[in-house]
């Protein structure tokens, strides 16, 4: 993979040139490459593309030397090096948890000099400065929207002192944003209030009274005034003097290439004037379809556990009537006493209804029922005698009634109940 493979303003191509020629000790590549979740909509934030600069450089130091390198990563497939430079190239996978230091222990005792690490964090900042001092040149990757000397800081509270980084230490920042598209833009005067905007931002190089490109949307875009992405490169350098002062200096700075950008209408007017201003809008925006998105799977989990919780509650009922079926079941193959068994079944199906009483009915040929047991009511109860009609209907079916079961006298408050006949139960 070659810088000349994607579309780039003749600048990078310059400073990329001098990054080689500097044999700098350390160089950084920043950029947010932040996957949206499973079922979030679209975001404007559009991945930098980050990896893809990293392995155009990664590929342009290899050919550029004949030394040993090294790839350190979690990944390790992170950069695949030209079948001609695959010799050169030892490729440590550290597995996930495990401290990068040891790999590249390793790497350095081999005599590696070009040490590729596919991200600068707390957890890899010790591996990286045990190489730097053993004089290896590193190149790595960094999660951030930081650009310039804000971007030096952040890798200093990352565990890199200002004291262990090279004499010479390149940092790269890169972006995407939307170009217009080709098909409908056009150039217009910038509106009033555009004016306004530069005029409170006080972007130098943009021309108020100059034309920019807009575009409205059409078929080919699909309405949306934006087709495909370009990248947008912050390169500078850092270096340390004679007297241990840093310098730092803007090779390429990101304004500047936006504004030519801009000037060629690949980006729009409002994309440009205000970078910061557009980056900080695409992060509130992905954080808001995070959290929307968050909160619907939320809502979709704790739906799919009430469900859970039901089946569940539907399972172990089930179970339980089963294990009460089969003790029934082995109560009538056992048990030769009626008034015993019928006791039982009493019981149970208390357990499997949640009722507190319960009373089992017996006909005799001429319908007339018996009490043949009850549960959670006197035992005197038990061979009261009670009219057939009053448990069946005409149709012989078990007659549904409300209020204490037919037999049982109306001495106390009730609860839920259950009446049973042979065959059959009440609720």
């Amino acid at each position: 993979m070659r810088l000349d493979d994607f579309f780039h303003l003749p600048a990078v191509t310059d400073a990329f040139a001098r990054l080689m020629q500097d044999q700098a000790g350390l160089i950084v590549i920043a950029g947010l490459d932040l996957l949206p979740l499973k079922g979030e909509a679209e975001s404007t934030l559009l991945p930098s593309g980050r990896t893809t600069i990293f392995r155009v450089l990664a590929e342009t130091l290899l050919q550029s030397g004949d030394a040993p390198a090294a790839l350190v990563a979690v990944d390790g497939h992170a950069f695949r090096p030209p079948r001609a430079q695959r010799r050169r190239l030892t490729v440590w996978r550290v597995p996930p948890h495990e401290p990068y230091a040891a790999y590249v222990a390793q790497a350095i005792a081999q005599g590696a000099r070009l040490l590729l690490v596919d991200h600068l964090t707390v957890e890899t900042s010790t591996a990286i400065v045990a190489a730097l001092r053993a004089g290896m040149q590193v190149i790595t990757q960094i999660t951030s929207a930081a650009r310039g000397v804000t971007l030096v800081r952040e890798i200093e509270q990352l565990g890199v002192a200002d004291h262990q980084l090279p004499d010479r230490f390149w940092v790269l920042n890169i972006r995407r944003l939307a170009q217009l598209c080709p098909a409908c833009r056009k150039s217009q005067p910038i509106t009033p209030l555009q004016r306004l905007t530069l005029t409170a931002v006080g972007r130098p190089g943009l021309d108020p009274d100059a034309s920019y490109s807009v575009a409205a949307g059409c078929d080919h875009c699909q309405r949306l005034g934006r087709v495909g992405s370009v990248a947008l490169f912050d390169i500078g350098r850092l270096e340390r003097c004679a007297n241990g002062a840093m310098h730092f200096e803007a090779v390429l700075a990101l304004e500047q290439y936006a504004r030519e950008l801009a000037l060629q209408g690949v980006l729009a007017f409002d994309d440009v004037v205000d970078l910061d201003a557009v980056m900080n809008r695409q992060l509130t925006q992905q954080f808001a379809l995070h959290q929307q998105t968050l909160a619907q799977t939320n809502q979709v989990l704790e739906r799919r556990l009430v469900e859970l919780q039901h089946a569940n509650e539907v399972l172990e009922q089930r179970t339980a009537a089963m294990i009460s079926f089969q003790t029934i079941g082995q109560a009538l193959i056992s048990s030769t006493n009626l008034h015993d068994l019928a006791q039982r079944v009493c019981r149970h199906v208390c357990e499997l209804c949640h009722a507190d009483r319960a009373v089992f009915y017996m006909f005799d040929p001429a319908q007339q029922a018996l009490i043949l047991a009850v549960s959670g009511w006197d035992a005197a109860y038990v061979g009261r005698a009670v009219a057939g009609s009053q448990l069946l209907t005409r149709k012989h079916e078990p007659r549904a009634f409300k209020g204490w079961p037919p037999g049982i006298r109306r001495s106390m408050p009730m609860y839920s109940a259950a009446s049973c006949a042979p065959g059959c139960v009440f609720r």
